[in-house]
């Protein structure tokens, strides 16, 4: 699925976001950023055939069951 965040400022999210080019972030508190990065998401989503394939990419890289098991390994090394 596309990212959509609203994060505090400085959050490693913002880059790994812009980096994989899966969604938007703002920093701001504001409904207005927001509701922006939200009809931009929206267009960029319509626009490039790649983007679900990029998400679905990151979601098996980060959260697959694999990557806890490394993760949960390392840990206990």
């Amino acid at each position: 699925m596309p990212v959509l965040a609203s994060v505090n400022a400085g959050n490693d999210l913002v880059g790994l976001i812009e980096q994989e080019r899966v969604g938007r972030a703002v920093t701001d508190a504001s409904a207005e950023s927001l509701a922006r990065a939200a009809l931009e998401l929206v267009d960029a989503v319509s626009a490039d055939d790649g983007f679900a394939e990029r998400c679905r990419g990151l979601s098996a890289r980060l959260f697959s069951a694999e990557t806890a098991v490394r993760q949960i390994v390392a840990a206990l090394a």
